[in-house]
């Protein structure tokens, strides 16, 4: 008699024992002359070596069946244990199967698109609207990777945009205060992970979330690295585009919501990051490239135009979700306050009077910080006094009313009194609180 220990690597054991164990309990069944001990991810089996070879056979491949489909019964331990193939749903396109069993499918032509340029190509660029499926699709074809042991690690970064405030004025510590920011990413994992696994795989960093802020300096080999919301990185010369720019991985994928870019150096930030030096340098890209498009010359758009196109993936969100009604945009305007106007009146001519000083002292070039500051204050006025963080004698800021705010109470209360939900977008999160 002798004894071996099978270890689940790459499955959740909650999955592979079944409820209340009822699969290796009909494992066990079906290997009588067997005696099998299963604790945590590890079975403990001992008895005949012939029948041994045989049960490690079946468990290897009711493993994999649990890694591929999330999945299992008892039909399909039937099925494997006896050398027959298992059944299973017809997933046609499938990359992954959810948690749930449900395969995960491409859901329009482009995404169909996206699923086998992954397959080709070592990088992707995807653009469409939010709501289009860009981060969604993208992570099951992670998961699916890791998953086929293709690679060894998912890196999942995205810009933790700060709404208009700084992080530290957001409760808790430092996770608490980035995980809000990266929940799609969470989300999408959770459906196509098992909780144990997805738990484990985070604590090893098999699987990695990080703002883009925080993956400067790293090098990653065998991984697949997916920029989320990758307009953050169309400034070439910020911190966090040279940050993204030092990554080595191997695969990269740029998902971005902006379909068109306002400057050509932001293509070239983008592609710099997915491919260095597709496009050349930066400075040989302003002359050769820039300039010319600027002056006039259709060769040199259609050249940059035929350059990018085999790599830019474009979905719309009509083609996604035909379903969907149109959307409804509504302005409401409101009147400011009187406290507030007279703060509004007080504070434009003070913040005249530094404005015009600056230009004339340094120059229109050089005052534009000036110019943008004194607006965002005056912003802030209206929206709530309570933000302006400037001393105004004559005024108590913390305790003016806003006129805007009153407004938008009385419409929260009236969707919520109606049985409604809403979610409320702010750049300035503190007037909320």
């Amino acid at each position: 008699m002798i004894e071996k220990h099978i270890v689940l690597e790459d499955i959740d054991p909650v999955i592979f024992y079944g409820p209340n164990n009822a699969h290796i309990q009909m494992i066990k069944a079906l290997f009588p002359k067997l005696r099998i001990v299963a604790r945590g991810n590890v079975i403990k089996v001992m008895g005949d070596e012939e029948e041994m070879c045989a049960f490690e056979e079946a468990v290897l491949a009711l493993e994999k069946y649990c890694v591929q489909y999330n999945s299992l019964n008892e039909e399909t331990i039937l099925d494997i244990v006896k050398g027959n193939a298992p059944k299973t749903e017809k997933a046609g396109n499938a990359i992954v199967f959810s948690v749930t069993g449900k395969p995960i499918i491409p859901r329009s032509e482009n995404q169909l698109k996206l699923v086998q340029e992954f397959e080709k190509n070592d990088m992707i660029f995807a653009i469409g609207p939010a709501g289009s499926g860009k981060t969604y699709t993208a992570i099951a074809l992670a998961v699916r990777a890791l998953k086929n042991k293709e690679i060894k690690k998912i890196i999942l970064s995205r810009p933790a945009v700060e709404a208009g405030e700084k992080l530290g004025f957001l409760p808790g510590d430092m996770k608490d205060k980035i995980d809000p920011y990266l929940q799609p990413l969470y989300d999408a994992l959770q459906d196509m992970i098992p909780a144990a696994k997805l738990k484990e795989y985070m604590e090893l960093n098999v699987i990695q979330i990080a703002p883009l802020a925080f993956m400067r300096g790293r090098t990653l080999n065998d991984a697949v690295v997916i920029l989320d919301e990758a307009q953050n990185i169309k400034n070439p010369n910020t911190i966090t585009a040279r940050a993204v720019r030092r990554i080595n991985a191997r695969m990269r994928l740029c998902l971005s919501g902006t379909p068109i870019e306002n400057n050509l150096f932001e293509l070239w930030s983008l592609f710099e990051f997915l491919m260095p030096g597709f496009l050349g340098s930066q400075h040989a890209f302003q002359r050769g490239v820039v300039k010319p498009i600027r002056d006039g010359d259709g060769e040199s758009l259609e050249y940059l135009r035929s350059r990018v196109k085999p790599f830019i993936l474009r979905r719309t969100k009509a083609e996604v979700a035909k379903d969907l009604p149109p959307k409804i945009e509504s302005v409401t305007y409101c009147n400011m306050t009187d406290e507030q106007a007279e703060l509004y009146t007080a504070l434009t001519r003070k913040l005249r009077d530094q404005v015009l000083a600056d230009v004339e002292s340094k120059g229109m070039a050089k005052s534009q910080m000036s110019i943008l500051d004194a607006l965002l204050k005056l912003r802030q006025i209206c929206c709530h006094p309570r933000l302006l963080k400037v001393d105004m004698p004559g005024f108590s800021t913390g305790s003016l009313p806003s006129g805007k705010f009153e407004a938008f109470k009385d419409m929260i209360f009236d969707v919520v009194e109606g049985g409604h939900k809403v979610m409320v977008f702010s750049q300035f999160v503190q007037m909320l609180q």
